[in-house]
């Protein structure tokens, strides 16, 4: 299975353009995982039996969080 990872963020806001601003990275760093770039303003299709991976930045946040459900979400 291919592996998708959605990518949230505006290039415009430096506050808000990091992770677009890292794809590069990633590309090279992890060749089979296909990341896309996503409004996150726009419906998200998502088969049921797709894991959902999604990149974005949260303002004063200090350090990396992980939600493994919509409900610590």
């Amino acid at each position: 299975m291919i592996k998708r990872v959605f990518i949230f963020g505006n290039i415009d806001l430096k506050n808000d353009s990091l992770p677009l601003r890292i794809i590069p990275k990633l590309q090279e760093k992890f060749p089979d995982i296909e990341f896309e770039i996503r409004d996150p303003n726009e419906e998200l299709i998502i088969l049921e039996t797709e894991e959902v991976i999604i990149l974005d930045t949260v303002i004063n946040i200090k350090n990396i969080k992980i939600f493994d459900n919509l409900k610590n979400f």
